[in-house]
């Protein structure tokens, strides 16, 4: 789900920075690098800290909703930097004659845009399930009990001295990766 909403706010904010004359075009790239240009640690207890004050019926820290919005910021830089070198190799003339065909904005970008961008969008989506896989920083600040990752689960065993344990976790989470990327190459193979 991360990586899936990531990739699609990336696709998004790709589109303004580079079909687009916005004015607030290099405001949003900045506001887009932004998690990169710090470490995990700070974007955690940021993300903590802003938890905590958020007010009334708005409670996310302790939720798996915490944990989501942590990821999808971590995962921003990458999604937009994928997103927006596949859509700078897209000509303009295929976005123009769908409106000119009367094809509406959304359309137009599922249909043509996303639809052309598919293998970087999928590979994008692998880059950044791999970095929410392994991202413990942010984690380990937004966890509560009953809500851990698998970074997390790791690391307290590991702290337990229970190496037998990490090695089987990190065994699945090694055959996740090659189970997605597997089916991330075939869904480009067969799309293309």
């Amino acid at each position: 789900l991360g990586a899936t909403i990531t990739m699609v706010l990336g696709a998004l904010i790709a589109y303004v920075l580079v079909r687009t004359r916005f004015r607030i075009r290099r405001a949003l790239e900045v506001l887009a690098w932004l998690p990169w240009m710090m470490p995990g640690m700070v974007l955690g207890l940021g993300l903590l800290w802003a938890y905590a004050l958020l007010p009334g019926p708005i409670q996310l820290y302790g939720t798996l909703w915490a944990l989501l919005v942590a990821y999808v910021t971590l995962g921003t830089p990458l999604s937009v930097r994928t997103m927006a070198g596949a859509f700078s190799q897209i000509a303009n003339d295929l976005e123009e004659c769908s409106r000119i065909h009367g094809g509406a904005w959304w359309t137009t970008f599922r249909r043509i845009l996303l639809a052309l961008a598919w293998p970087a969008f999928a590979v994008g989506w692998i880059l950044i399930f791999f970095i929410i896989v392994r991202e413990l920083s942010a984690s380990i600040l937004l966890y509560s009990v009953g809500h851990e990752v698998l970074s997390v689960v790791v690391m307290r065993l590991w702290s337990e001295g229970k190496a037998e344990q990490v090695s089987v976790i990190a065994l699945i989470m090694l055959a996740l990766v090659f189970a997605f990327r597997f089916a991330e190459r075939r869904m480009v193979r067969t799309h293309l």
